[in-house]
């Protein structure tokens, strides 16, 4: 996410480096309240260009004086000559004022319909290689950027987001809106990002071994203080499944999580990449995300509808588990099976498939457990454990 706000701000940081430059505006000014758009067009593109390691194209400029430019049909290339980015219109709204004390106050910033086609690039972004100082690798600390860049009023409509890494991973996101505000120190780097409204459409991500679809997406609030992130009122559609989280992740180090949320999930959804012998009954839980981003432990409660398994009818139930990458660990499982009952426990490792699972049963006769068949409750309370 930190790098993600850093993208955004580079791009916008160059786009608007001419208004801080008094000599464009001067020799380029026609009249008291509009600049000759093709010159100012110009000066701006070979301004950039002199300046980032990629190329940038725009078909139009319309430069109004005091503070106001909007720029159609902009595109960004990287080094090797492939299209980064591609967006309809930018308008722009500066604070001149704030150029005197080293700011540059931008109190209204509007993307209309960027589309950004994404990919790695070496140990970064296409993004980022498109927007590298052409000598970056030579800038001395002394002459290291100074100041600061402040974006009041961001908005962001109709994104849209492509991502391939070319060994077989994409991912897509349509219909991308935001409305937020940007600080940076340019001295530090620090970036801070205030969002009081962000929405996805729909999006799609494609693994080596399956196909995940999700949207629509809206997160209520979400805050970004340089590699630190909190969210609240996120809400999104993954496969059929309402999933709500708020909480906060940190990307120093390795990476600290601290999230609480919910899942509610219909009948019938199909999880990506497992096969089940049986439909997965409607499921409600709550759960809480720990750990770090290289080793996530995940905990959860809830309950889930009837169902039936290989012909056994189950009425329900509920059940408390706690997951890493290696294992899962069963604290509680109670299904209902017509009056009786069956109660399970144990822990499963993906890697080597070892299990060590006790089930226990009450009120259980051997014929209630074929589907279709009347249930009625035993005479006498049987108890049927097993232990595998």
């Amino acid at each position: 996410m930190a790098r993600a706000a850093r993208c955004a701000l580079a791009l916008v940081c160059l786009l608007l480096s001419l208004l801080s430059s008094p000599r464009g505006i001067a020799q380029n000014q026609t009249s008291p309240g509009r600049a000759d758009d093709a010159s100012v067009g110009v000066l701006l593109v070979e301004l950039i260009n002199h300046t980032i390691a990629g190329r940038l194209d725009v078909g139009r400029v319309d430069f109004r004086l005091p503070s106001t430019i909007v720029i159609e049909d902009v595109t960004l290339r990287d080094p090797g000559g492939a299209t980064v980015m591609r967006l309809t219109r930018v308008q722009v709204v500066v604070a001149l004022r704030a150029l005197l004390s080293r700011e540059l106050h931008i109190t209204k910033l509007t993307l209309d319909a960027p589309r950004f086609s994404l990919a790695p690039a070496g140990d970064s972004l296409n993004l980022l290689a498109a927007l590298a100082g052409k000598d970056a690798k030579q800038t001395e600390p002394k002459k290291a950027a100074q100041g600061r860049v402040v974006i009041e009023g961001l908005v962001v409509a109709n994104a849209a987001v492509d991502y391939d890494d070319g060994k077989g991973t994409r991912a897509s996101v349509q219909g991308l809106g935001v409305a937020a505000s940007i600080d940076v120190d340019l001295p530090s780097g620090i970036v801070r990002v205030q969002s009081r409204g962000l929405t996805i459409a729909s999006g799609s991500a494609h693994l080596p071994d399956t196909d995940v679809a999700f949207g629509p997406v809206s997160v209520a609030a979400l805050d970004v203080l340089d590699k630190d992130l909190s969210l609240s009122g996120a809400r999104a559609v993954v496969v059929g499944a309402i999933i709500t989280a708020a909480g906060t992740v940190s990307l120093r180090d390795d990476g600290q999580l601290v999230l609480a949320g919910s899942v509610k999930a219909p009948a019938g959804v199909k999880l990506p990449g497992v096969k089940l012998p049986f439909a997965l009954p409607t499921v409600t839980t709550s759960f809480a995300v720990s750990g770090t981003l290289a080793d996530p432990r995940v905990a959860a409660d809830g309950g889930f509808g009837s169902f039936a398994a290989e012909g056994v009818a189950i009425d329900g139930g509920e059940f408390s588990l706690s997951a890493s990458k290696q294992s899962i660990a069963l604290s509680q499982l109670t299904a209902a099976l017509g009056q009786g009952k069956v109660r399970a426990k144990g822990t499963f490792v993906f890697d080597s498939g070892a299990a060590d699972l006790v089930v226990s049963g009450r009120q259980i006769p051997v014929q209630n457990l074929v589907a279709g068949q009347k249930r009625q409750p035993a005479s006498a309370p049987a108890s049927t454990p097993a232990s595998t």
